[in-house]
């Protein structure tokens, strides 16, 4: 946390948002407010990117971002249409090397790493992330940054 510094959300968001508009229909709801929160520029974008990541690997067509600010709280929200996780494996989701089933998984390569890096960004910029979903519905990551003094 030693290299932390103001960060904007909105400027992440609206790069990253550039980046994959190509490969996904990407709605953004960003309300006219500032979003800066102490952070690492780098880390965040990396974590964000992830989310998408994975949206697109698991079937997304399409996107819903949305920033909105509370009164000590900033919350992101990335919202898809993709193929969504059971609900009995949601409480693993975040477990490093877990993937949700093999089977459903053989042509989506990777290690299980991604969510649990996810958390572990989010947790360093004393925020916290949960995904809600219903299996052939989607997948929502509601991410929460608490207002640091």
């Amino acid at each position: 946390k030693q290299n932390f510094e103001e960060v904007d959300l909105e400027d992440i968001v609206l790069t990253l948002f550039e980046k994959y508009t190509k490969k996904i229909s990407i709605d953004l709801n960003i309300e006219d407010e500032e979003y800066i929160i102490k952070g690492d520029k780098t880390l965040l974008k990396i974590a964000i990117s992830n989310l998408i990541e994975n949206s697109i690997k698991y079937g997304a067509t399409k996107l819903e971002i949305t920033l909105k600010k509370g009164k000590n709280k900033i919350t992101l929200s990335i919202k898809d249409n993709g193929i969504g996780i059971p609900k009995d494996k949601l409480p693993f989701i975040f477990d490093e090397f877990y993937r949700v089933d093999e089977s459903r998984n053989k042509k989506v390569k990777g290690f299980g790493l991604g969510l649990s890096i996810v958390k572990s960004i989010i947790t360093l910029h004393n925020g916290n992330i949960k995904l809600i979903s219903e299996e052939n519905k989607g997948v929502e990551a509601i991410i929460k940054f608490y207002c640091q003094k």
